[in-house]
């Protein structure tokens, strides 16, 4: 029997992580979706972070906090649901990217480290969330971004707009994704570029065939294709 798998798609704004996770959730058997952060979670919260973008202390708190509902909200899912399954739209690597992406970029009135600060806490709160089976991350080249966010007019913020945030996020993803590389969990590169949802669905869905054919067969399996571009 398969064990509980977690795949989480991150990518930059544009990159196309919603419609692609509510498209691989239908082609595996309606999986449950978890956002970071969670449906409905502290709106009035997010409206304050989403005027104010120097804020980054108050968004760091507000997105860990984020996370550990969105932890509980998936562990909740695979002790009392039916399902061998979730798909993620963001995680721990996205969060962290965005919090500090968002330091480097805006500042912040904290003195002191701040980044080594947010550093630190994100880490230490990784060592208590669900490890995810696999991230997926949607790569898109900047300028097809751009026509993505304009498509979105008044849906899009502040920060979606903002070209210096999205190059501190693709450093950072890197970064990150090497550290839980390190760990054992596999990444995969998909470049969505000019490329319809039903085409990059296709490619994640049949990366995690073969992760879970492997999974069945080999009861210790050690992935060797890690970052490879699908």
């Amino acid at each position: 029997m398969l064990k509980e798998r977690i795949y989480v798609l991150e990518g930059v704004d544009g990159a196309g992580k919603t419609s692609n996770v509510d498209a691989l959730a239908k082609k595996l058997d309606g999986a449950p979706i978890v956002r970071v952060p969670p449906e409905g979670f502290d709106p009035d919260t997010r409206r304050r972070l989403a005027r104010d973008p120097r804020d980054s202390e108050g968004s760091f708190h507000y997105l860990m906090d984020a996370l550990r509902e969105a932890d509980r909200e998936m562990r909740t899912i695979l002790t009392h649901g039916q399902k061998s399954r979730i798909i993620a739209d963001n995680g721990w690597v996205g969060t962290t990217v965005n919090v500090l992406a968002m330091q480097q970029v805006y500042g912040s009135s904290w003195s002191g480290h701040r980044e080594e600060y947010m550093r630190r806490t994100a880490l230490d709160l990784r060592a208590g969330l669900l490890s995810p089976s696999a991230y997926f991350f949607l790569r898109v080249d900047p300028e097809e971004r751009k026509r993505r966010i304009a498509a979105k007019g008044a849906y899009a913020s502040y920060f979606d707009h903002d070209e210096r945030l999205q190059t501190a996020k693709e450093s950072l993803y890197r970064e990150l994704f090497e550290r839980e590389q390190k760990a054992g969990i596999p990444w995969f590169v998909v470049d969505t570029t000019r490329r319809p949802v039903q085409e990059v669905t296709y490619r994640i869905l049949e990366r995690i065939t073969s992760m879970e054919s492997a999974m069945l067969t080999l009861p210790s399996i050690n992935f060797t294709e890690i970052n490879r571009n699908l």
